[in-house]
């Protein structure tokens, strides 16, 4: 749950649109999904020898037995996640560790058991070096993966591989989830809401409301994952409270500039951004309502100006105190 959460964070900031995010083991994803994917980037749990210089707890705990057992669940990962990708389709492995048990010999292992898939050499990288397969007698294909060496280059120790689906398939893009799942009322108050922020009201397709009255903008048929543990749906767009629609931060970090009524521009000496940052008031007079808040033309968040004062919306989580 904690990683998916740091996911969500890190997606909002980057101002995706289209990404729904689940909290689910690879074998449930499966399957519902299967063959649904053109990609998959397995991020795998391993023994983490690669942050040894950075964390002296990873040292503390390591142990052959350590590798073994992280080595069989990056096997079994492998397994699930197969079935997710379509003919033609890839896995990007990756590892942040040296142990070649969990390197080649996982992806030497996988190759074994799934004839439908080959090992297809990275994209060119400074300091990328190949794979070892000589350490644990794996296949000689095993040098198109790659290393990143510590004492070469950036990176802690890195290991990838990238295994395509044998076979081809026309990519066959799903249509993004036309229809609205909105109460009348709480649709009302959301196109009231949002025409006072934007210049140019969003399309309601794929616009959903959650049980706990947040609203999203879901990429993909609901029937598609309601029996999953879904974290975000799509992008949140918008809160129902005390019968207002309030703004998410994850929309603003999708604007510009000139998709909003009300704008505020700040810039890195700006001793008002250390106010929004931390959540304060300050004298701003101008027009009531939500305005948007952006950095040097970057999206910073929200802020509501009553009375000539002018409230930081930013999210508490991301306040500075």
């Amino acid at each position: 749950r904690r990683r998916t959460s740091v996911l969500a964070k890190n997606l909002e900031r980057m101002g995706i649109t289209n990404a729904l995010i689940t909290n689910e083991t690879p074998e449930r994803l499966a399957s519902r999904w299967r063959g649904l994917f053109d990609a998959v980037m397995v991020d795998a749990p391993c023994s983490g020898e690669g942050m040894f210089s950075r964390d002296p707890r990873a040292a503390h705990d390591w142990s052959l037995q350590t590798v073994a057992h992280y080595a069989q669940i990056q096997k079994d990962m492998l397994d699930d996640v197969a079935p997710l990708v379509r003919p033609g389709g890839r896995i990007l492995y990756g590892t942040c560790t040296f142990s070649p048990e969990e390197d080649e010999g996982v992806i030497d292992a996988f190759l074994n058991s799934h004839q439908d898939f080959q090992i297809v050499a990275l994209p060119e990288f400074q300091d990328l070096y190949p794979g070892q397969p000589q350490w644990v007698n794996a296949a000689e294909a095993l040098k198109l993966a790659g290393r990143f060496w510590p004492h070469k280059g950036p990176g802690h120790g890195h290991f990838y591989a990238l295994l395509q689906r044998t076979g081809t398939l026309p990519i066959d893009l799903p249509e993004r989830w036309k229809q609205m799942n909105v109460p009348g009322r709480v649709y009302k108050l959301y196109e009231q809401a949002i025409a006072d922020i934007l210049v140019t009201k969003p399309s309601n397709a794929g616009l959903l409301l959650t049980s706990e009255d947040d609203l999203y903008i879901t990429p993909m048929d609901p029937k598609l994952w309601s029996d999953l543990r879904v974290l975000r749906p799509g992008l949140w767009v918008a809160s129902l409270r005390h019968n207002k629609i309030m703004p998410d931060h994850a929309l603003a970090m999708t604007l510009k500039p000139e998709d909003v009524q009300r704008h505020v521009q700040l810039s890195a000496d700006d001793p008002r951004l250390h106010n929004y940052l931390d959540g304060s008031v300050w004298i701003d007079n101008g027009a009531t309502g939500i305005v948007y808040i952006s950095l040097d033309g970057f999206p910073l968040g929200w802020a509501k100006r009553v009375e000539g004062k002018l409230r930081s919306r930013y999210p508490v989580h991301l306040r500075r105190s």
